[in-house]
């Protein structure tokens, strides 16, 4: 049953163009880009900042991850700006730093704690 139910399903989706349900993005999300956007590409004062769960530095110093940015920098030239959060929840999304030669896609998760702190960071090159 589940293989015909996951035709079925495919087949509405396709005929109908429905959309997966948006996600707005929520005050946190947005406090903490914006306090990203503060330290980054530099990280200066990053361990002080108190935007990051305890855990983030030991996983990854701060040298580990400004080189890995510093790296995605040098292939697509210095930032010029960003986009808007695109939320996946309340507490996680991307956004993009905009450069002139291509653009790095910024990921962010917030702990599930009060207040919510950055706990996952990941740069890639915008596909």
């Amino acid at each position: 049953m589940a293989t015909i139910n996951t035709a079925v399903l495919d087949t509405f989706i396709t005929l109908t163009g429905i959309k997966p349900l948006a996600v707005d993005v929520s005050p946190v999300l947005r406090e903490r880009k914006a306090a990203l956007l503060s330290i980054l590409p530099h990280w200066e004062g990053a361990e002080q900042s108190g935007i990051f769960a305890e855990n983030f530095f030991p996983d990854r110093s701060v040298g580990h991850r400004k080189k890995e940015l510093d790296d995605l920098i040098a292939q697509t030239g210095n930032v010029t700006g960003s986009t808007e959060i695109k939320a996946e929840n309340q507490l996680r999304g991307s956004f993009m730093l905009n450069c002139p030669n291509g653009n790095i896609r910024v990921f962010f998760t917030l702990s599930p704690e009060n207040p919510p702190l950055i706990q996952q960071l990941d740069f890639s090159l915008a596909k």
